[in-house]
């Protein structure tokens, strides 16, 4: 039988530990009565990294404190599970008037107006979507002093055409996420002046509850970044087009299912 090493084993596994060790010895001793003095600087390294975690906690703690609630609750994971196409989340606290929320994004021209806006798509797309208005009322008017809730989180479930399996998207519209603007882009679908399906990028502006009677409508205003609007679909990544101010390109190499679509639906 012949005699010789085994070539299934190896010794490099956990090597790299011995690292921190062989600095010490190089630099932190005398080389002489070596092992109290590794124990020693083992002992000083742990008490340091024990010290190092409580700092940072309370370094995180102190940080939530100047948070304001709103990005605090846009801290939340929200990993609830839902059976429906969208879950709309992250409220603020407060609900606002279509005045106030005119009055705060005047330089922004969508908002102009937005409460007739707002009336006008109501009374189109409640009844060709089997919605009753309110008994008794023929047309929807709605006052400047009527309330909104808003909200900046949207997840949506979507089937893949890359396996086919339920995926699911994150959307923020966040006028303060994590101390940045954000307002996040999606691939919709609508529909032309001809009635004929059609896919278009949008940015997502404003999203907020309405309630009309005893229903309470989920509603997004989006900026199309093509053409007509209609109901979400799925998150799309926008880069600027610094040659050209005001054009994008889609990025549709972030996932298999974005790259499909953006093949046989735009």
């Amino acid at each position: 039988m012949a005699k010789g090493t085994a070539r299934n084993f190896s010794t490099r596994p956990n090597e790299k530990q011995h690292g921190p060790i062989k600095c010490w010895y190089l630099r932190q001793t005398n080389r002489k009565d070596i092992a109290n003095q590794i124990l020693e600087l083992d002992h000083r390294s742990i008490v340091s990294e024990f010290i190092r975690s409580h700092i940072e906690c309370l370094d995180e703690e102190q940080r939530k404190l100047i948070l304001s609630q709103e990005e605090l609750e846009d801290m939340d994971e929200d990993d609830e599970p839902f059976e429906e196409h969208f879950h709309i989340g992250s409220p603020l606290k407060n609900h606002t008037t279509l005045a106030q929320l005119e009055e705060e994004n005047k330089s922004i021209r969508v908002f102009h107006q937005f409460w007739k806006k707002l009336a006008t798509f109501l009374n189109h797309f409640l009844p060709s979507h089997n919605i009753p208005l309110p008994e008794g009322i023929a047309w929807l008017r709605l006052s400047v002093q009527d309330k909104i809730h808003e909200y900046q989180y949207l997840k949506v479930n979507y089937e893949s055409t890359a396996d086919w399996k339920l995926a699911t998207d994150y959307l923020r519209s966040n006028a303060s996420f994590h101390g940045k603007e954000q307002h996040d882009c999606a691939l919709i679908r609508t529909q032309d002046k001809d009635g004929h399906d059609k896919n278009i990028i949008v940015k997502i502006l404003y999203m907020f509850k309405h309630s009309v009677g005893d229903r309470t409508l989920d509603l997004v205003l989006v900026l199309p970044m093509d053409a007509l609007i209609g109901p979400h679909r799925l998150c799309a990544l926008l880069v600027p087009d610094f040659a050209n101010d005001g054009d994008y390109f889609l990025v549709d190499t972030v996932d298999a299912d974005m790259f499909l679509r953006t093949i046989h639906s735009l």
